[in-house]
């Protein structure tokens, strides 16, 4: 079999976040036994990393195409460099709660702050930041309430390794909703299993990740998934998702496919192929008429 070599390029953000809504859409209409060419706009894409976070934003009800869909790229926003800035700006005794029962601290109820108080102040001082009063209004003008969303990545990870906490940590902690819910979870329900992950000790983590070790978690990604957990409940906050709705769906696959981005590439190679071929056909119906 033979290959030919096509033109190469690297794409932007807003690209990358395009070709994925695309994907989600295809695939959600793919396991609904939906027509492959049906286009309309279902659900969204939220992506989480070290460095930055990303959503994709469609227009709801329209036929997917780069003037309808919003994709904004936060640089600096990813877990890893908001929990710097967190480390950076507050001492131990007062980041506590943003880390498993004395991890750092003996006490975590001697810190003034909440974990997610803390995270929103960091946010809010980032450059250009999406927690600001200008993205608040464009978040309400895109009716982010009403989307439904398929979250990949960082997203899947820590929400996954807290339903995994959730049922084997030792009986030291319980939360039935979540784990009913799970993987359609409600930002209430989030910000409830944060704050009880949160409150296992230390010690008991290391245990079971020794006995039972999370799919998605390395050793030295262990201590950082509490304060991972709240951060995801304050961006879906912060996006204006409902906090009582289960409108995100933390997965990377979909009908045994995974969620990539080439596939919405794909799906647009196709459709325009179809159209191409469709309009060869018309022109040869055509010239037999003549």
């Amino acid at each position: 079999m033979r290959f030919e070599i096509g033109e190469s390029k690297t794409i932007s953000g807003e690209e990358e976040g395009y070709y994925a809504i695309r994907g989600v859409n295809y695939l959600t209409s793919i396991a609904n036994d939906g027509d492959i060419t049906d286009n309309d706009a279902q659900y969204g894409i939220l992506d989480l990393g070290g460095s930055s976070t990303q959503i994709g934003v469609p227009h709801k009800g329209k036929k997917i195409t780069k003037d309808s869909t919003t994709v904004y790229s936060f640089l600096s926003m990813g877990m890893e460099k908001m929990r710097e800035a967190v480390e950076k700006n507050y001492s131990p005794a007062e980041r506590a709660p943003c880390f498993f029962d004395q991890f750092e601290h003996p006490a975590q109820s001697e810190s003034p702050y909440k974990c997610i108080e803390m995270i929103e102040t960091q946010m809010k001082a980032v450059a250009s930041n999406p927690a600001s009063t200008e993205m608040s209004q464009s978040w309400m003008d895109l009716a982010v309430a009403d989307i439904k969303f398929i979250a990949v990545s960082g997203y899947l990870y820590v929400t996954d390794f807290a339903r995994h906490l959730l049922i084997h940590a030792n009986n030291e902690i319980s939360y039935n909703s979540y784990l009913q819910n799970y993987p359609w979870p409600s930002v209430n329900d989030i910000e409830v299993a944060a704050e009880k992950i949160c409150k296992v000790a230390w010690s008991s983590v290391k245990d079971m990740h020794e006995s039972n070790r999370h799919q998605f978690t390395s050793k030295t990604k262990l201590p950082h998934r509490c304060f991972e957990m709240n951060y995801i409940a304050s961006l879906l906050s912060m996006y204006t998702v409902p906090k009582e709705e289960r409108n995100v769906w933390f997965t990377d696959e979909i009908g045994g496919s995974e969620v990539e981005w080439p596939i919405g590439q794909w799906v647009l190679d196709h459709d325009q192929t179809m159209f191409i071929e469709g309009q060869r056909e018309m022109l040869k119906a055509a010239e037999k008429e003549l």
